[in-house]
């Protein structure tokens, strides 16, 4: 496993018995370290912002397309193209506003 600070550790396969190796990078030096660190809690941080808005609209995300499949199934077959069209061009768009609205609001709860 290799750690972000320059260190590797190296567990042996096979028993359970066998010593873990600790392994220094001697490339690794200086502020480089630190930075690979800053970088990984910046992924993980986005990483936890996008599932917590993800964890929000996917109520209404699913909803709305449940809804949508719906009503191509069950428009008329001479309705196919036309209104429809824009229902769902208006469905698009208000799923993007909310995943708009949604970021906005994500922001101002971490105070940026």
């Amino acid at each position: 496993m290799q750690l972000l600070l320059g260190w590797e550790i190296r567990v042996g396969h096979g028993s359970l018995g066998r010593a873990r190796e600790i392994h220094t990078d001697s490339s690794s030096k200086g502020v480089e370290p630190c930075l690979h660190v800053l970088c990984l809690l910046r992924r993980t941080r986005r990483e936890q912002r996008i599932e917590a808005i993800m964890k929000e609209l996917r109520p209404k995300i699913e909803d709305k397309i449940r809804q949508m499949v719906e009503r191509a199934i069950d428009v008329p077959e001479a309705e196919e193209f036309g209104a429809i069209d824009f229902e769902f061009r208006d469905a698009g768009l208000n799923l993007a506003n909310e995943v708009r609205q949604a970021s906005v609001a994500s922001r101002k709860k971490r105070g940026t």
